[in-house]
């Protein structure tokens, strides 16, 4: 069994469902609309990263449809699930 300590987190709006991407890295899609850091987190929706993304946090609890409210883990001891070959 593996153990995680989460010492950050986010949350925000899914760009999909993003049920079968628990323990994925995760990043940030969709065009900002200010300089201020936390109003480009809220204008951005989350999504799953892939090779060359910026990998924000990993996904903990995938919101279930577009819209949905989606929590990262972003720093700590954290599980992550690669890719299937």
């Amino acid at each position: 069994m593996s153990t995680i300590k989460p010492t950050g987190s986010h949350a925000g709006p899914s760009a999909r469902d993003l049920t079968p991407y628990q323990w994925r890295a995760a990043k940030l899609t969709g065009s900002a609309s200010s300089n201020d850091s936390a109003e480009v987190e809220n204008d951005q929706e989350i999504d799953v990263a892939g090779a060359g993304d910026t990998v924000i946090g990993i996904i903990f609890y995938p919101g279930d449809r577009k819209g949905a409210r989606t929590t990262l883990h972003t720093q700590g001891r954290l599980k992550i699930k690669g890719a299937r070959p």
